[in-house]
């Protein structure tokens, strides 16, 4: 199918022992997917996590990858979290059935393009991590009960590098009386060499009853640990249930040494209006609102400004 929709047409037809995921990859004209396979050898059906590939030319679909049963024959979902210059970035999650406490397991590892040699990059249980892999390397952040460390590591590293051993106590974090954990505190994007992260630092209600949710965002060096805060943020009030957000400006798409962000945003009548920007990436890190607006005539006549 063409960007504009047109010319479509079916690429490739696989039975029904074979469900496709939502995770693609396109390169050496081939369209790479995850998905599942039903295997019924033992005494009931399984559905296996596998990676394959869809050739733009034939159609031709093969398997590269399916995930070898582990011991207990425990239910496992698998994902696609990137790719680097020298394989596809995995995740696989272990869910367990018995009751109790056990959190399911999560596996991050890089496995090369023929599908035959796996490097891990990390493991952890339930929570306790929360990671995002930029092309080159995977980051992550490691919640500890004495703090947040962020880290990063690469498949040809044996160990993981310590970029900032406690983010909690950078000078730059907000203070706040909410928890630190990967539901407050994530990464967001990369920009250069910093990581984004957005934090959740507030959660109120005031005295008439209006609940306030504050977010920000802040930028680490991941050479350095260098931190900042990034201010740059929209007041949205929700003119229908009375809920103030205060969000970070979104990054919608990166091209050379600017960025298209979402530099105004509002809502009227319970619904949700964004004017876009162009902003430079030093601009953006620094903090200094210097758009560039894109004119948008249908979106201002909705605001009724228009």
């Amino acid at each position: 199918m063409k960007l504009n929709g047109e010319n479509r047409h079916i690429l490739c037809t696989l039975d029904s022992s074979i469900i496709l995921g939502d995770g693609a990859l396109v390169g050496n004209n081939e369209i790479v997917v995850s998905g599942y396979k039903s295997d019924d050898s033992g005494d009931s059906m399984r559905w296996i996590p596998v990676l394959g590939a869809v050739s733009l030319e034939t159609g031709e679909f093969r398997e590269i990858y399916a995930l070898p049963d582990n011991d207990e024959q425990l239910p496992q979902n698998m994902f696609m979290r990137g790719v680097s210059d020298t394989g596809f970035i995995l995740e696989i999650i272990t869910i367990a059935t018995n009751p109790g406490p056990d959190e399911p397991s999560t596996r991050i590892f890089e496995l090369s393009f023929d599908g035959k040699t796996e490097r891990d990059l990390l493991t952890y249980t339930g929570s306790s991590c929360f990671e995002k892999h930029n092309g080159k390397e995977l980051v992550y952040l490691r919640f500890e009960p004495n703090g947040v460390a962020l880290c990063r590591r690469n498949s040809q590293e044996e160990q993981e590098k310590v970029v900032v051993d406690n983010v909690c106590a950078l000078p730059c974090i907000r203070e706040t009386d909410q928890s630190f954990d990967r539901n407050s505190l994530y990464i967001v994007d990369f920009l250069d060499n910093y990581v984004l992260l957005k934090h959740q630092y507030d959660y109120r209600y005031d005295a008439a009853g209006h609940l306030f949710i504050g977010f920000t965002q802040y930028a680490i060096n991941l050479d350095t640990g260098e931190a900042k805060e990034i201010t740059l943020a929209n007041d949205v009030m929700n003119d229908v249930n009375g809920v103030q957000t205060r969000k970070p400006i979104n990054i919608v798409a990166k091209f050379g040494d600017s960025l298209l962000v979402d530099a105004v945003e509002e809502i009227v009548n319970g619904k949700t209006y964004r004017k876009t920007g162009i902003i430079s990436v030093q601009d953006y890190l620094n903090s200094v609102p210097a758009y560039t607006m894109i004119q948008s005539p249908i979106e201002e006549t909705l605001l009724g400004i228009g």
